[in-house]
């Protein structure tokens, strides 16, 4: 389990770190709903990294239920 921090810097080295400093509440939601897991995060931003016209916030909304 990463530290939220950690989790923060995965999210930012795989997705586009201007997207997460554009969209910050959303980001700490997703990482918290990826559970801090390494792999779930890289998956996550693996996802965004995909779709660039994808907010983060869709994503963690999704995650969210």
């Amino acid at each position: 389990m990463l530290r939220p921090d950690e989790a923060r810097m995965l999210l930012v080295s795989v997705a586009d770190s201007e997207r997460v400093a554009a969209e910050p509440v959303a980001a700490t939601r997703l990482v918290a709903g990826c559970g801090f897991l390494p792999l779930t995060v890289r998956i996550a931003a693996a996802l965004l990294a995909a779709r660039p016209s994808r907010s983060i916030g869709t994503l963690a909304a999704r995650l969210d239920g």
